[in-house]
């Protein structure tokens, strides 16, 4: 079989962690990162951290594109989370990311749109290429996708699940979708942003995840300071079904440093983070794996405060 990707160097390094969790199914961790891929038809390669649980079995394809600026390696508490729930988490280093330095700025917006959107379809499409590559042929189960997102990277996320794109200065509408998409997981998102048609949100039925904080105004860099439930726009704006919105009293874009940016001012949110953890580990049984105990947990309006009293959880 020829293979769009293709190995460039000694391209990953692998370890295995156990990766407890007090109320799931728990599996030892592998990690392999770095991988590279020569994307098809670019002069880039596309570098990858890759989570999957321990063994044989395929496992269900989570793809997790990072905030603005930051990179795959500043989320393994949340991909080695889901990975140890049994799922397989491809989280890529977009072009923006700091660790790249590769000098880009705001005048490259449209470039790096377009860039991470081709860096996530790549991964939903051809996660049997992606496998060849990192040595876990068969590992990833391409039935069932779940894209995955923060911030910046949860704009991406509503963008391949069915939001078109809207150029603000010429009004044209590109439509990105990546077919066969089961779920959507946004964390500290967007709402209605001149990036995405607004009509375009409606298009969304598949499940839907987000969450959010208080302390986490929306902030885009046009001077415009929104209010902090913009970020629920996967919720709020869509017609997914079924859809939950975690909200976390006083939480932060980057839960005090653990995600995204290490540079934070904290305290770090282990409170949020566990909320986050357990939460969307169970949106992600009931809508993936059909698992009828987890929906029953996510029905349960006492088990949020049963995490931290500050979290709330709204379902429809």
């Amino acid at each position: 079989m020829m293979h769009i990707c293709r190995l460039t160097a000694l391209v990953f390094a692998a370890s295995t962690l156990l990766f407890a969790s007090p109320s799931l199914a728990e599996h030892a961790v592998r990690v392999l990162n770095p991988v590279t891929l020569q994307l098809p038809d670019e002069d880039r390669t596309l570098t990858l951290r890759i989570a999957l649980p321990e063994g044989d079995a395929p496992a269900p394809v989570i793809v997790f594109s990072h905030g603005a600026n930051s990179s795959k390696d500043l989320y393994d508490l949340i991909a080695d989370h889901w990975a140890a729930q049994g799922y397989a988490v491809l989280s890529p280093t977009h072009i923006d990311s700091e660790s790249l330095a590769l000098g880009l700025g705001p005048a490259d917006g449209p470039r790096i749109l377009a860039a991470r959107v081709r860096d996530v379809a790549f991964l939903l499409t051809h996660a049997d290429e992606v496998a060849a590559v990192a040595g876990v042929e068969g590992r990833l189960d391409v039935r069932r996708k779940v894209v995955a997102g923060h911030s910046f990277g949860a704009l991406i996320a509503m963008a391949v699940a069915g939001v078109p794109l809207l150029d603000p200065a010429s009004g044209e509408r590109r439509d990105v979708t990546v077919p066969g998409v089961s779920a959507v997981i946004t964390l500290h998102g967007v709402g209605d942003i001149a990036a995405l048609a607004p009509e375009g949100w409606q298009r969304v039925s598949v499940p839907v995840f987000a969450a959010g904080g208080t302390h986490d105004p929306g902030l885009t860099g046009d001077g415009i300071q929104r209010p902090w439930r913009w970020r629920m726009g996967a919720f709020d704006l869509t017609n997914a079904q079924p859809r939950y919105a975690l909200s976390l009293t006083e939480g932060d874009h980057y839960l005090g440093g653990l995600i995204g940016r290490l540079s934070a001012p904290g305290p770090a949110d282990h409170e949020g983070l566990a909320a986050i953890q357990k939460l969307s580990s169970l949106f992600l049984a009931a809508v993936i794996r059909d698992d009828a105990d987890a929906r029953a947990k996510l029905d349960d309006p006492a088990l949020p405060a049963s995490i931290t009293p500050r979290a709330r959880l709204e379902r429809r």
